[in-house]
């Protein structure tokens, strides 16, 4: 979704909630971030009919592996490569064209490959800016079936989430976090400090760096790299997060708050 878009959808929120819910009405609300909580609340809700509940992963189906996908490493040209991979939707949001500043700057070390997997307003601008620079390490994969995105997050050595830095991406936080610890992948994120970051921080699954700047970008991933103790031990903490976003217990907290 585009940051136009995105905007929109919150106005209309915005919009929908001023309605007063009078206290013999049987209503709950559930948000999906505590930001939104306290909106609603300042917009005159009642934050005892208000419960938040985060989104998760299905972890059926999201599981660390042993290896990489062979037949998309070998189609992509990425076996034995340390892969930083942006898996999800390429959109104004995004700040792409910064990872693509970060990337140019570890051109110089063949070892490692920047995997963008997905689609959006930006992909076909973002194909052209690397193809016009000669970002050899930059492999763009379009978009896959729902049912292949385990392997294809089976490729990461490093899952990447990136957002623009402005107030509003302090408040959302991308799904691609959970399916990252889903898959116990250690995370970079480039985001404004906000609820997204918090979860980063506060679960030792990732490291944060400031938005929209390549060089901590760039720095952070060469660091990474060249420290594997460090890199294992955030894969570990990750895979143990993704416990406690498990889809079906957010589920049965869903139904527990509905009740």
């Amino acid at each position: 979704m585009s940051m136009s878009n995105t905007e929109k959808a919150v106005k209309d929120i915005r919009r929908n909630t001023h309605r007063k819910f009078s206290t013999e009405e049987k209503i709950r609300i559930v948000a999906v971030t505590n930001s939104f909580k306290t909106e609603l609340i300042e917009r005159g809700i009642d934050g005892d009919k208000i419960d938040v509940v985060i989104n998760g992963v299905d972890l059926s189906k999201y599981s660390p592996v042993e290896t990489k996908s062979p037949a998309l490493a070998d189609q992509y040209g990425l076996a034995g490569k340390f892969v930083v991979g942006y898996i999800g939707t390429h959109g104004m949001a995004h700040a792409l064209d910064k990872v693509l500043d970060a990337a140019a700057l570890l051109q110089d070390n063949d070892d490692v490959r920047f995997l963008f997997a997905g689609g959006g307003a930006e992909r076909a601008s973002l194909e052209r800016l690397a193809a016009e620079r000669g970002l050899s390490n930059v492999v763009m994969m379009p978009r896959q079936p729902k049912e292949a995105m385990p392997a294809v997050w089976s490729l990461c050595d490093i899952s990447l989430i990136s957002l623009r830095d402005t107030p509003l991406f302090t408040k959302v936080i991308p799904s691609k976090i959970f399916e990252s610890m889903g898959m116990g992948l250690p995370m970079v994120i480039a985001c404004p400090a906000g609820e997204a970051t918090d979860i980063i921080a506060g679960t030792s699954s990732g490291v944060v760096v400031q938005p929209e700047n390549p060089e901590a970008l760039a720095n952070c991933i060469a660091g990474l790299y060249s420290d594997r103790t460090r890199l294992a031990e955030l894969a570990s903490a990750s895979s143990v997060s993704a416990k406690g976003y498990d889809r079906a217990r957010q589920a049965a907290l869903m139904l527990d708050a509905l009740r």
